[in-house]
């Protein structure tokens, strides 16, 4: 019974103190903050993926990783001699070495929606 009144109570204050103005605000404050976490965080990895197409070896492979706190996109670049076989590592990475990491891409979305909500719900309510 008492979750109900907190819940009813916070809803209440959200619908008090929000306009549509102010979810469009949020959409576009995640998109900037998408963005910026996208250009201003990389990190370079060496992973290994095993390759079980007739040949069963494990190749290394350079990842970059963009975005914070959790990666949204991949690029894939092969290291060493086999560098050279494009059409191996055409069969491997498929079309294309750039990977779009769903998951990621969702939940650093619903992180920086909530800070964004959060700071604007906390304008209209404390100084607006």
């Amino acid at each position: 019974m008492k979750t109900q009144t907190i819940v009813r109570t916070i809803k209440k204050e959200i619908v008090t103190h929000t306009e549509p103005f102010d979810v469009l605000t949020c959409f576009m404050a995640t998109g900037v903050l998408l963005f910026i976490s996208f250009v201003a965080c990389s990190r370079l990895t060496l992973k290994y993926i095993h390759i079980p197409a007739g040949i069963g070896f494990d190749a290394p492979i350079y990842a970059t990783d963009y975005g914070f706190p959790l990666p949204m996109v991949s690029i894939l670049t092969p290291v060493g001699p086999q560098q050279t076989s494009a059409a191996l590592w055409n069969q491997i990475l498929g079309s294309s070495n750039v990977q779009i990491l769903w998951a990621g891409l969702f939940l650093d979305f619903a992180v920086f929606f909530l800070v964004s909500f959060l700071g604007v719900y906390l304008y209209r309510r404390f100084i607006h």
